[in-house]
């Protein structure tokens, strides 16, 4: 029975999911009358003065309501009405998220890399690249991902930013096999804990489950398993510990190779030709990769208990951390961009 790999993102499946989840708000027709007011009034407010913010506020509002498209509609707004406004870059992030919250991870990807281009090297600006890194991964670009992480841990970042930026390239690097280069990264983080100093103990002890899955193992080789199934159809299945597999490729190796034989004694050349390049030579290659796959599979279920654990420890590591500080107003943004050099 195959084991499940653990996600590189499931030790932030609960922790983060606060800072990701779609709010449950009641779409009520008095809100609903709410917010178009709000829209209509800030509307009139960028015509008058051109450059009021009023179109923001109203975006803010109809995002916290849950009300996404909406909010898309009149943050644009917003950048049509005012496109050099300092506050561009929080539109542009707004977007992204509300696409993300819509599950288009595609457009929530292109708008935060748009608001990274026009965000100021500011607290701000890392978090746009905290999300991004997180859409890409969830996207399935995860050397995308690790890229922003590692341009994340570069920066003059929050603490508590910077090492939730570790554990998620930890989780992405464990996923892909890449255990001495996790270890690495978490071991920068052990050196220096910071905002992890109460979890130091469960710091060493993930450090210590990568030491061990990055040791050689001796576990079933899949080159092994391909050179018996060359000998052998069959053999190399059986080597793996898979004899259901192992009788199938034996058994259809020898009818396609007892049909070959019996076409060569008739004198039929053609079928001989068509026997071997189209089921013959197909079942033979197929018995070798099989072989070494199912080899690489015992491999992975012989580690899947440590990496499992591991992930448990890096979701503790990640209740350690304190408030990341990834939800952020247009004033807060605007308070930043008055302070930026």
């Amino acid at each position: 029975m195959s084991t499940v790999r653990p996600s590189p993102l499931e030790f932030i499946t609960r922790g983060f999911a606060r800072s990701f989840a779609v709010p449950s708000a009641r779409k009520l027709i008095g809100t609903a009358a709410f917010s178009l007011a709000v829209c209509f009034f800030a509307g009139v407010g960028v015509a008058e003065d051109g450059g009021s913010k009023g179109l923001l506020i109203a975006a803010d509002d109809l995002f916290a309501r849950g009300y996404y498209e909406s909010c898309i509609t009149e943050y644009q707004r917003f950048l049509f009405f005012s496109p050099d406004h300092p506050l561009g870059s929080y539109a542009r992030y707004k977007i992204g998220f509300a696409h993300y919250k819509l599950g288009r991870l595609s457009e929530a990807i292109r708008w935060w890399r748009r608001a990274l281009d026009f965000a100021p090297p500011t607290h701000f600006r890392q978090i746009i690249r905290y999300r991004l890194a997180f859409a890409l991964a969830a996207h399935g670009e995860m050397e995308l991902a690790k890229v922003e992480l590692l341009r994340l841990k570069g920066e003059h970042t929050d603490p508590a930013l910077a090492d939730a930026a570790s554990l998620a390239l930890t989780a992405i690097l464990v996923s892909q096999g890449l255990y001495t280069q996790a270890r690495e990264t978490l071991e920068t983080v052990e050196k220096n804990p910071g905002p992890l100093e109460d979890c130091r103990a469960s710091l060493s002890e993930a450090c210590n489950i990568l030491t061990q899955l990055g040791e050689p193992r001796r576990a079933k080789s899949p080159g092994l398993a391909r050179a018996l199934s060359t000998v052998v159809p069959g053999l190399g299945q059986l080597y793996a510990g898979d004899a259901r597999a192992a009788a199938n490729a034996f058994f259809l190796n020898a009818v396609t190779t007892y049909a070959l034989v019996q076409a060569a004694n008739r004198g039929n050349m053609l079928d001989c030709v068509l026997l071997g390049s189209s089921f013959w030579f197909r079942y033979y290659q197929g018995n070798r990769f099989h072989a070494g796959e199912i080899a690489r599979a015992a491999a992975r279920r012989a580690q899947a208990p440590l990496e499992q654990h591991f992930f448990h420890l890096l979701r503790e590591l990640e209740r350690c951390l304190p408030d990341k500080q990834v939800t952020i107003s247009w004033e807060e943004v605007s308070q930043m961009e008055h302070a930026a050099p």
